[in-house]
């Protein structure tokens, strides 16, 4: 029995230190607390390991039946947790054809006995509770699938146990297995447990009444192995786990190819913005500010929308003309607006110029559909780059006209 623990212990450590590799496992979101919840029912067969008791009786009267039932959690892909109360009946044999005994745990002298009526087996029901830490090698090995029809799942426990037969009937339980199980659908599953539990030498009735040896109390260890097939229920809530959004790793050569990217970028906009600094200083003219109220707004006549260099942003200061016009429109149902977008002479390309006075003039229709609500039917946009300048001052020319007239 002590052979077969420490195999099963090697394998479930193994398990765990082939898990620290240098390739990172997936990330997953964490769930809910009341997710992943399930609970476990199952029954088989068991067989009690003591001694040389292989040697007393044949398989068939060794073997007897067990059931468990668990209650359990996954915290992650990888790890779960579960509590189980896992017994069953078991028999175990009088090693060399020593007496039996009666009800009250009597020995019965067997030179009184038909010899025919003589059995060394005797039954015992126990039970055991243990908290088992669950491995899911499965998802370890080939990555967590929410649709794996097939799972293996290592796990290993301690805790206590009771026989009622037994003349001291508690010991301390140590426990290894292997879940295996068939997924139906996201909240059923059919399982197949195989568990081998390490009990102190005292749940075996036979080998140790303490009316025959002196050496009760210096234990060692037997074993009770058992399959049962049975099957696993989700108790609510998500049942499955999302992957997290993936987490990017660079190495160190590019981290510094980039850095120096952006480093150079940044000294070219430096450099820009004191070349850009340099010229609006050089600026004298400033275009007037033009404050029309809705009262003056007629048809017909331009409505200048001021814009800065290289920009088809809006400036606030201009925003009360857009309003007015917007104004006007809405009481006006038999009017329309013309919209035309222009760039200073002397500043940019024909082509650049062209583009950038169909932005500005975008700029305004957008402002008057989006935010005032004018039909894009009653709307006229058109860019002509610097094709025209209808005023003396080139600087003035960075403009959007607008124009108010009939239908």
């Amino acid at each position: 029995m002590k052979k077969i623990i420490i195999v099963l212990y090697f394998f479930v450590s193994s398990s765990f230190l082939f898990s620290q590799n240098d390739k990172p496992y997936p990330r997953y979101l964490t769930n809910r607390f009341w997710d992943n919840w399930f609970i476990n029912i199952g029954g088989g067969g068991g067989m009690y390991f003591g001694g040389k008791q292989f040697k007393e009786a044949s398989f068939i009267d060794r073997l007897t039946w067990a059931s468990h039932i668990s209650v359990g959690k996954w915290f992650s892909p990888l790890v779960g947790a579960r509590l189980t109360f896992q017994g069953g009946l078991k028999h175990t044999f009088n090693p060399n054809g020593r007496p039996a005994f009666d009800e009250n745990r009597n020995p019965i002298d067997i030179s009184t006995l038909d010899p025919k009526l003589i059995h060394h087996m005797h039954r015992g029901y126990y039970i055991t509770v243990h908290a088992d830490a669950m491995l899911n090698l499965s998802s370890l090995f080939y990555e967590y699938k929410d649709d794996r029809t097939y799972s293996l799942i290592s796990y290993a426990g301690a805790g206590i146990g009771t026989d009622r037969n037994a003349i001291d009937n508690n010991s301390p339980v140590i426990l290894l297995g292997l879940l295996n199980t068939f997924r139906i659908n996201k909240n059923f599953a059919i399982s197949l447990d195989i568990s081998a539990q390490a009990v102190q030498s005292k749940f075996n009735d036979s080998k140790y009444p303490k009316r025959w040896t002196k050496s009760y109390k210096k234990q060692d260890w037997d074993g009770i192995g058992s399959v049962n097939l049975g099957f696993i229920l989700g108790l609510g809530g998500k049942q499955i786990f999302e992957k997290a959004d993936k987490v990017h790793v660079v190495d160190n050569a590019y981290n510094n190819e980039l850095v120096n990217k952006l480093t150079n970028q940044i000294d070219s906009l430096n450099n820009e913005n004191k070349l850009l600094a340099d010229y609006l200083d050089k600026i004298k003219n400033v275009p007037p500010k033009v404050e029309i109220s809705r009262e003056v707004i007629i048809k017909n006549n331009p409505y200048p929308i001021q814009f800065e260099i290289n920009s088809s942003i809006i400036n606030s200061k201009q925003e009360a003309i857009i309003y007015n016009i917007a104004d006007f429109l809405k009481n006006n149902e038999d009017c329309i607006v013309e919209i035309v977008g222009l760039c200073d002479s002397k500043t940019g390309t024909k082509k650049y110029n062209e583009a950038l006075s169909i932005k500005r003039a975008k700029s305004v229709e957008n402002k008057l559909i989006k935010q005032y609500g004018i039909s894009k039917d009653r709307i006229i946009s058109i860019g002509k780059g610097d094709s025209v300048q209808p005023y003396p001052n080139n600087d003035w020319n960075r403009v959007v006209i607008i124009t108010l007239m009939d239908k």
